[in-house]
């Protein structure tokens, strides 16, 4: 009765359990949170899936409205303040002063 079992990324989801548990990593919000990315695309005519996104353009580079996962637990601690932001009017701050701004 393992709480992983059903999950495809098993070990990523204990490995983030485990280095909040012990205080390792301090997540910038709440699993579950709404967050901004900033999504770059090489192409101008594209489909999106998702429904909940919403888009800005900006050289190709848009703001996609999603969740604080697990599954995205690393990649949003790794870009939070460069890609990832808690408000879309912190991503959109960050579209105004260009893609690759600091």
């Amino acid at each position: 009765k393992c709480k992983y079992a059903h999950l495809k990324n098993c070990r990523g989801d204990r490995l983030a359990d485990h280095l909040i548990e012990k205080g390792v990593i301090v997540p910038p919000c709440k699993l579950g949170s709404e967050i901004y990315m900033l999504v770059t695309r090489h192409t101008k005519s594209f489909e999106w899936e998702n429904k909940k996104m919403f888009l800005q353009n900006n050289q190709h580079t848009f703001i996609k409205k999603t969740t604080f996962t697990k599954s995205n637990f690393f990649k949003v601690i790794e870009q939070f303040g460069k890609t990832v932001f808690l408000t879309k009017e912190e991503a959109e701050q960050k579209l105004k002063g260009g893609a690759d701004n600091g």
